[in-house]
């Protein structure tokens, strides 16, 4: 599955306020600069057209009617994507970068300069940790968000919103054994580069995890409410309740088989977990990271000396606080509620958060409590981006 930070920043530009512009209206000296607005407001839609057209997985989780936004479903491919990155992905942002460079950056306003830069950041980024030297010190088989927690999450959240959605739901499932043979692949030449290195019983576990509850499954279970929410007809429903649970009999289920038979065999060629300085480029390809969840070229040094100076600057804030106010200090760590369930925090947030907050229109929210074999040490919560 396919990054989509690009997508996702190009949406929330794009939707950030570019001002509008009709195409057919006369452009007069005053309009010059709505002209530019949207000339880039069109290449920023161009970005999120050709993004979401490159990747089924992308453009069905952003998007609940492609076709609103310009988007061709029947231009895109119904599979899980890869795990190298793919040619013709390369081949797309390299396009769209040099389209980018096209515009003047020094007309710009303000605002289309800092999306101007944000996209050239993270185009930039995008292609340096594509590097052949950084294609296989990743480790694929993280206890958090590894393969098999990546699949298990993205079919218990795949959201069936039409009827048509159910076939390209059941392509989706019938590609893991391919996905799977790509991670697989993937592992062992990392295994022949001295690359390879997972937490093997923290992974057998999830593995296991699923393996052992396939009979009562949350990715089961969750798909098939989804086909129920159609309100189908009772045949209808159960034909197509009964071709996925048979797709992931065929395909998903034994997938997870050969992920644990593949480690066994690899096992013996892991390297214990380790810090990636500990690799060749393993520094380089940390700062590359380091970037990409922050945001930021700050250099690591920088951002060690950043975080230390703040955390000093808090040290002597609750060193005084202690000295001035040591009963509100204690009390503060000793902080409980009455909440006797987490049904009860939301409804308390949603009536008392515009004492620090601006208010907003009503909340609308699904909670639910996370199956076993999506559920991680250390996780509490976690939400999605909704379409």
């Amino acid at each position: 599955m396919k990054r989509t930070c690009i997508l996702f920043l190009a949406c929330t530009l794009l939707l950030s306020g570019c001002v509008s512009h009709t195409p057919s209206s006369p452009v007069t000296k005053d309009e010059e600069v709505v002209e530019k607005d949207h000339a880039f407001e069109s290449f920023l839609n161009d970005v999120v057209v050709e993004l979401a057209e490159s990747d089924y997985t992308t453009m069905h989780h952003y998007f609940e009617h492609p076709a609103d936004f310009g988007i061709d479903p029947k231009k895109v491919d119904v599979t899980l994507g890869s795990i190298l990155p793919d040619e013709k992905d390369e081949e797309l942002e390299a396009r769209l970068k040099k389209r980018l460079e096209e515009f003047d950056r020094e007309k710009l306003s303000d605002l289309e300069r800092d999306i101007y830069d944000q996209l050239e950041f993270q185009f930039d980024l995008s292609k340096r940790q594509d590097s052949e030297e950084f294609l296989y010190i990743d480790n694929i088989w993280s206890t958090v968000n590894g393969v098999p927690q990546e699949l298990v999450n993205y079919f218990s959240e795949y959201e069936v919103r039409e009827e048509a959605d159910i076939q390209d739901l059941i392509t989706l499932i019938n590609d893991v054994p391919r996905y799977t043979k790509l991670a697989i692949e993937y592992s062992n030449e990392q295994a022949k580069r001295n690359l390879l290195r997972f937490d093997y019983d923290g992974v057998m576990e999830n593995i296991d995890s699923v393996l052992d509850t396939k009979d009562d499954s949350a990715v089961s279970g969750e798909l098939v409410s989804e086909i129920e929410q159609l309100g189908l007809d009772q045949d209808k429903e159960a034909k197509y309740i009964a071709d996925v649970k048979g797709a992931l009999e065929a395909s998903f289920f034994p997938s997870f088989e050969t992920m644990r038979s593949s480690l066994e065999t690899l096992s013996s060629k892991a390297l214990p977990l380790q810090g990636l300085a500990n690799f060749e480029h393993g520094k380089e390809f940390y700062e590359l990271l380091a970037r990409s969840y922050t945001g930021s070229n700050d250099s690591i040094d920088t951002i060690k000396s950043n975080l230390e100076s703040e955390v000093s600057k808090i040290s002597v804030q609750l060193s005084a606080m202690v000295e001035e106010r040591p009963q509100v200090v204690i009390e503060g760590m000793m902080l409980s509620t009455d909440f006797k369930s987490v049904d009860e925090i939301l409804p308390f947030l949603q009536k008392n958060y515009a004492q620090s907050f601006p208010k907003l229109k009503e909340m609308e929210y699904d909670l639910q409590p996370l199956a076993d074999e999506q559920s991680q040490n250390g996780v509490v919560a976690y939400f999605m981006h909704p379409a």
